[in-house]
């Protein structure tokens, strides 16, 4: 089953992408899509679940358009539309969802990479995207309740951990994982420690 949205009762979650239990002891198969296509040669890098300020739950899609543009698509009540095409650069290389909008370190944020020379993207809940401040990333993953980037063969955490992500000089200095000939390709949480 996929992550769930409650909608205020006590005994079940009444909404997910792939089950429906809005009857009481029954769960079906919801509508869902079984495939979703991008561009043929732009995969997708990555997708979160969100929900807009109202509450409601929908998923985003990174990737790419073209070579040289990145796309964020938006899936909410079975429509699938661009959500983002203005990245400058390259094709997103990720998705996470984590916190710090630029200005409210509590306020829920998707990040996008774009690689290692490349400025990330942030999405604001109300839907709205800037280019962080400096920060770049191939790659990033949630640990425990830090965000962690790789660039390259070198991974490093948000320090302190209230800081802005897209802030570069808020990151502490990138430790090596592997060999630089292999870079990370994703982070994963192992018991609060990054692998």
């Amino acid at each position: 089953m996929g992550a769930a949205i409650a909608d205020g009762r006590s005994d079940a979650y009444a909404h997910s992408y792939n089950i429906d239990n809005r009857v009481r002891g029954r769960a079906v198969l919801a509508v869902a899509p079984t495939k979703i296509t991008a561009t043929p040669s732009r995969p997708i890098a990555g997708a979160i679940e969100w929900e807009d300020s109202s509450g409601r739950p929908f998923l985003l899609i990174a990737g790419g358009k073209t070579t040289a543009i990145g796309r964020v698509s938006k899936l909410s009540d079975g429509t699938y539309t661009a959500d983002d095409d203005s990245s400058p650069a390259d094709q997103h290389t990720d998705i996470v969802l984590f916190r710090h909008d630029g200005s409210d370190a509590d306020a829920a944020t998707a990040f996008l990479p774009l690689g290692a020379s490349t400025t990330m993207r942030r999405r604001k809940i109300d839907g709205t995207y800037e280019a962080v401040t400096d920060a770049k990333a191939d790659v990033l993953g949630v640990v425990a309740s830090n965000l962690w980037r790789a660039k390259g063969h070198l991974v490093s955490q948000v320090d302190p951990r209230n800081s802005d992500p897209g802030d570069n000089t808020k990151w502490i200095t990138g430790i090596p994982a592997g060999l630089s000939t292999y870079p990370v390709n994703v982070i994963l949480d192992l018991g609060g420690s990054p692998v």
